[in-house]
């Protein structure tokens, strides 16, 4: 195993994987940290947004389709 391997599974374990460059201000709610100008995400946090979403998106497409 690689040191970098190594890194990234430490990375995932703790729920954060790499995003955009940290100039990205976009997703400021879901960044963990940063490092060399990358952002670390928090794939917990990106995850209930996500939900948050599909049900936003979803919900709309249900009624219409019950109609």
């Amino acid at each position: 195993m690689t040191i970098h391997s190594i890194f990234m599974t430490q990375l995932l374990n703790m729920n954060a994987h790499l995003g955009r460059r940290v100039a990205a201000h976009h997703f400021k709610v879901v960044i963990r940290g940063g490092r060399k100008g990358i952002a670390i995400l928090d794939s917990d946090k990106t995850l209930i947004y996500l939900r948050n979403a599909f049900h936003f998106i979803g919900s709309p497409i249900r009624q219409k389709g019950l109609s």
